[in-house]
């Protein structure tokens, strides 16, 4: 029976850059009453660690988050008919080497700044993170201020209009077709009759 790994591609990482999962293929066995494969994997040389059966297919997926980082792994495979299994194939060795990225994480912190008071000469200012987005470039945001006399949060009732909460609702997406929406939060006041509020979005790179 001539049976081999083909070829092996990572195709699952993690947040480290390391693989999480294995992909393998492998020729077909000429033998006409091949019903099956069988794949053994391991860390050491012709003793494995690992097995699995995989059927009638030429190719799989080995998950397994703990894929130690720069150590060779052992690959081989069999071949069974309903009496039988074949000898091993030729191992292929294999290291699930941690890599650097090409380019850098692309974190952007989303945050709103809001100024409050009863005049500009009496003017406050608050800035305040409401989250974070990460790697999507290309996409764009939009901001708008929530007043309302009901609380975003826990259970505290309504007294006589004697709170006022501060919220932001932000849109964020690539376009208007996938547009996400979330509301957060900002700041709670007590009876501040005739205050003004103005809000503006804040986009960084660094968190606040």
């Amino acid at each position: 029976m001539n049976f081999k790994l083909k070829f092996f591609i990572c195709v699952i990482t993690t947040f480290l850059f390391a693989c999480s999962a294995v992909e393998v293929s492998w020729s077909p066995s000429p033998t006409p009453t091949v019903t099956g494969y069988k794949i053994y994997w391991g860390t050491n040389s012709d003793r494995y660690d690992y097995n699995i059966d995989v059927g009638n297919v030429t190719n799989t997926t080995l998950i397994n988050s703990n894929y130690i980082v720069n150590v060779p792994y052992y690959f081989s495979s069999k071949a069974y008919d309903t009496n039988q299994d074949s000898a091993f194939s030729p191992q292929v060795i294999w290291t699930n080497l941690l890599t650097i990225p090409n380019e850098p994480l692309n974190i952007t912190y989303v945050g709103v700044k809001v100024d409050y008071g009863v005049s500009i000469v009496s003017i406050n200012s608050k800035q305040v993170m409401v989250m974070s987005v990460t790697n999507q470039p290309g996409y764009f945001y939009n901001q708008s201020l929530i007043i309302t006399n009901n609380p975003f949060v826990g259970t505290r009732p309504r007294d006589d209009n004697s709170y006022i909460y501060i919220g932001t609702t932000i849109q964020y997406g690539k376009s208007l077709i996938t547009l996400k929406s979330e509301t957060f939060p900002l700041i709670t006041f007590t009876n501040p009759p005739g205050y003004y509020y103005r809000s503006s979005l804040i986009l960084t790179n660094n968190p606040f």
